[in-house]
Parts: structure tokens; sequence; C-alpha cells
């Protein structure tokens, strides 16, 4: 995921993200129950508000710019061979059976279907792993380090029994210098084939790096001064990115079709002002795309509200609110099901204790039917990713990486285990990790 962040995503699904995923950090405590003592009333009315918004005039949209290509078939000018083996159908269900974490500096893989989890690799003096972003197929991660302390990012790629290679050693080369201090963050998406990764840095750009360590610009740091996030549409066709603009710093939501880079993006009229854009989660028949919107003067690691894009219109509207959830809820990540079908959200809100509490939840497409999945008092929730066994929710215990699976009606399968228990250390069920030596990374230099 952590971003709950970024390296899971998603996965598969937002395999952004990163992946997937950082959810509750400190900043997260402090800031989210500061935003949520008034009530929450006047965010949802705010919300709303932004829901109702009359269509913006054609003129907000620049003119010269081409309309994203759509899932449609190929212009007649276009070589037959520009259908991409990523344009297949997607399947209806998750393949995935291995869950992947980032934590404390080390790669982590568990089954889905139960059993401990185990390092794959750690980071060392000379590279510190900074995101992870498995591939679509759940058969390795990518794993995105800084080098040194010039900020010299390194893409390697880890198999399930822990071989790893250098891809690319120098990942931003390409774009040049960069300003430093713009709020921006890194982010990675695959490309639903898995052979090409989208990648963007905090210091502004992105680029498209194969698995034979080519790259290609993807965007330019005038066009992405401070991006925030990246998702590669399931088609294959598009890549949808977030950015803080260069002259106020605020969010904005971008979209661009993916076959001839860099691209020529278009930005998403109604996304941008002060309230934070990030974290994008495509419809799996690439026709919508989801974002979290959160509260105006908020970091971007606080969630909000899901906001979806028609990918033919472009056209912004509300698709539901935090406070749905629970008074003071706010999303912070949404995954949906490979068949479309289901949806899965992760919220935070303050607990009856003080803190803050995250809670997992299964819902239909048109987020109807809300179950909330039994993980027991304040789960460590660290991300969700859809499974071969149905959702699995990540669980960050003491260093170990739990993975709890439930089914279509929300019933576990591979239950969570409790947080606190009754039963002596010594005695615990949770399994602690195996520790093994970091696997040698053969460097390939460019």
């Amino acid at each position: 995921m952590p971003r709950v962040g970024n390296q899971s995503s998603n996965q598969g699904g937002s395999t952004r993200r990163s992946p997937i995923f950082h959810l509750i950090v400190p900043l997260l405590l402090v800031t989210l129950l500061a935003a949520c003592g008034g009530g929450g009333d006047s965010d949802v009315q705010e919300d709303r508000r932004f829901a109702t918004d009359p269509e913006p005039a054609p003129t907000e949209v620049p003119a010269t710019v081409t309309p994203l290509p759509t899932p449609t078939a190929p212009a007649p000018t276009e070589p037959a061979v520009s259908a991409s083996p990523e344009a297949s159908p997607v399947p209806l269900r998750s393949t995935v059976s291995n869950v992947f974490a980032l934590i404390d500096g080390a790669v982590v893989v568990a089954d889905s279907a139960g059993g401990d989890s185990r390092v794959l690799a750690e980071s060392t003096d000379e590279r510190t792993f900074e995101l992870i972003t498995p591939l679509p197929d759940g058969t390795g991660v990518g794993v995105i380090a800084r080098k040194g302390t010039e900020a010299t990012w390194e893409l390697l790629l880890f198999s399930i029994d822990g071989k790893a290679r250098s891809v690319r050693t120098d990942l931003a080369g390409i774009l040049g210098s960069g300003k430093v201090g713009l709020n921006g963050g890194l982010a990675a998406s695959w490309s639903p084939d898995g052979r090409r990764l989208a990648v963007v840095f905090p210091d502004g750009g992105g680029v498209v790096v194969h698995l034979d360590g080519t790259t290609q610009l993807l965007l330019t740091r005038g066009q992405a001064p401070a991006p925030l996030d990246v998702a590669w549409s399931p088609d294959g066709e598009a890549i949808a990115f977030t950015s803080r603009d260069l002259d106020d710093q605020s969010p904005y939501l971008a979209i661009g079709g993916a076959r001839i880079l860099p691209l020529d993006p278009v930005r998403i009229a109604g996304t941008g002002g002060q309230r934070p854009i990030h974290r994008i989660t495509w419809s799996p028949d690439g026709e919508h795309l989801l974002v979290i919107q959160g509260a105006a003067g908020q970091p971007d690691g606080i969630g909000g509200d899901l906001i979806e894009i028609d990918r033919r219109t472009l056209v912004a509207r509300f698709a539901v609110g935090g406070s749905r959830f629970g008074p003071g809820a706010r999303v912070v990540v949404a995954e949906a099901a490979p068949d479309g079908q289901s949806w899965a959200i992760v919220t935070a809100a303050p607990g009856p204790s003080g803190g803050l509490e995250a809670t997992v939840w299964k819902t239909a497409a048109d987020f109807t039917g809300i179950t909330r999945l039994d993980l027991g008092e304040n789960p460590p929730v660290a991300g969700v990713i859809w499974t071969e066994g149905g959702l699995t929710v990540e669980l960050h215990r003491a260093g170990d990486l739990v993975a709890a699976t439930f089914d279509g009606d929300g019933r576990a399968i591979t239950p969570a285990t409790p947080e606190a228990s009754p039963m002596p250390a010594e005695a615990s069920p949770i399994a602690p990790p195996i520790v093994e030596t970091a696997t040698p990374v053969e460097s390939s230099e460019d």
C-alpha cells in the first residue's frame, strides 16, 4: 500500500499504490483529530456543494488539447500493431496470491491464504527502500530505492524467491535538475501488462521505465512540478496524475493518452483550488477514475471524500463522502474489485479511546450495501488488496505483516489475529518475521 500508503496498491489495483500504503502516521493522528473536532456536518455540505457545481464552461479546457483516447478501436491511420497486449479484457477475478509490504525499510511478503510473512530484502547504508509497487499479477515487486545522499533513484525488481536485479540505476536522469521544496511525493504505477512502470518524483516530473532499463519521458517538471500520485488505466491507454501547481501550490488532477509519450495532459476542471487531490483509483473497465479530495488547509495524508471523473466527458462529480461511514470518518483508500461489482474502502475516524481508528468496508459499486469487516478493536490497517481468495487486508503488527482475507459476503477466510491477546508474549499466535540477509543486487550501470 503506506499509503494506508501507496505501496501495495493496490495495487494489484493501484499497484499504485504503492502499491499500497502508509496509513496512520503521527501527522495524520494530530491533524485529523483537529479537523474532525468540529462535528463534520460542514465538511459534508461543502462536499455536496462541490458535487452540484454547474458544469464548467468549455473554455476552461484548452481547445488545443486533443481529447483523451478511449477504449475504442484505433483510428484507421494507426498501424494494427498499436493495439498493445494490455488492452485485452480485464480478468473478472484476481489471480494475486501474495501480499507485499514495506516495513521499517524491509520488503516483506506474505501469502494471502495465511502463513508466516518473510523478509525479501532490507535497506542498507548505500540503498534505502522508499516505495514498493507489486507487479499486477503478484509474482514480484518493484522497489524504488534512494541511493546515497544525492537522492538518485533506482528501480529494483524482486521475485517471490528473493532474487533481485537492478532495472535502472538513475530513474530521473533524463529530467535534469529540479527545484526543491514544492512538497511533492514519490509514486509509481505499473502498466497492466507489468512491462512498464510510470514513476513521478517529489521534485517534479516523471518517467516510464521499461524492464530492460530504458526510460522515456512521461512528464516534464513544468507539467507536474510537485506530483502526488500517478495511475495507469486498466486498458493501458491513459495515465492520470495529480500534482501541485507551480504558481500557488494548489493541487489538480490531469489525464493524458499513454500511446505517445511524453503525455499531453488535460487538467480536469473542478479539481483545483485548495482542497488536496490525491490517491487515484481506476474502475476496472477504465471508464471512470476516483480520487480522494481532502479538506482545505489539511495535509495530503489526511483522507477525505471520493470524487468520480468520467473518462469520456472529463466531468467530476461527488461520489461518496467519508461521513457515510460514520461521524468524523474520512476515506483514505478505495480499491475496486476486478469484476467492478464491489469496492474496498478504508476510513479513519476518531476512536472511543481518543485516538484514530481505521475501519475497512466492502461496498457495492454504487456505494450501497456497506459491510464492515470484522478486524477486532482498533486494527493496525496498512492497506487492502483484492486477491484470488477475496478481499485481503494488510495489517502491520510489531514489524510483521499479517494478511486477513474475506470472502464476497465479508466472512473471514483468513481471520485477523486480535491485537490484544491474553496469552503470554512467548505464546503469542503472531509468528515473528523470518529475518533473512538481503539478497545481493546485481547492479547494471546505465
